[in-house]
């Protein structure tokens, strides 16, 4: 049997600008969904859910981020779920 660790990883990012913040979450999901994991969003609100939600749809034209955000129906099939 396999065993699996939590990782847990922290940025300090330059910009206070959210959408550049949001970006960048965006860039790091698409590098730890290639490498396999599975991943969970902390957002500080429903609303930010709702934001990011539509920038995994649309932050890449070539790049799809398959997601869900906590309370979806299908939310245990996605590798990535948002939630706050």
């Amino acid at each position: 049997m396999q065993s699996t660790a939590t990782r847990i990883d922290f940025y300090v990012l330059e910009s206070t600008l959210a959408s550049d913040r949001l970006r960048f979450v965006c860039r790091l999901c698409e590098k730890a969904y290639q490498a396999g994991h599975r991943i969970f969003l902390l957002t500080n609100s429903a609303s930010q859910s709702i934001e990011l939600d539509k920038l995994l749809w649309t932050f890449k034209n070539d790049a799809f981020l398959p997601h869900n955000v906590l309370g979806d129906s299908q939310q245990a099939a996605a590798p990535i779920i948002i939630g706050t």
